[in-house]
């Protein structure tokens, strides 16, 4: 199972930004997908921010496997964080725990800050 960035959902649910035809291409090629409890949260404050109707980011986070952060999660983010960007390695480390294989993201400093951590695909 892939597991999606929050970037890769915000583009799903918001149909106009600049790379949903790509990532709906993309994300053909993959069976099942997962996402963690945050990743949800973030897609419904973005979606709501740009005027998404709550049943399209429903049916958008629906559709994909949720997963829970656990405190695991937690103390492998504070331990192995590059950067500034918790949010972006608390995805990782569930994605990481839940066996999800490859990570699908449009953050290319995100690949290259954990380059070695799990497998990365972006477009």
């Amino acid at each position: 199972m892939v597991f999606l960035d929050a970037n890769i959902l915000i583009e799903l649910v918001v149909h106009r930004r600049a790379k949903y035809i790509q990532v709906s291409n993309l994300l053909k090629n993959y069976q099942e997908a997962a996402m963690s409890t945050l990743t949800a949260h973030l897609c419904w404050h973005f979606g709501r921010q740009a005027g998404v109707s709550d049943d399209l980011i429903a049916t958008v986070i629906d559709s994909i496997t949720l997963l829970s952060i656990e405190p695991d999660d937690y103390y492998w983010a504070r331990r192995n964080e590059r950067g500034k960007d918790f949010e972006d390695v608390i995805q990782l480390a569930c994605s990481i725990r839940s066996n999800c294989v490859p990570f699908i993201t449009l953050d290319k400093n995100l690949i290259k800050r954990y380059a070695g951590y799990t497998e990365f695909v972006t477009i």
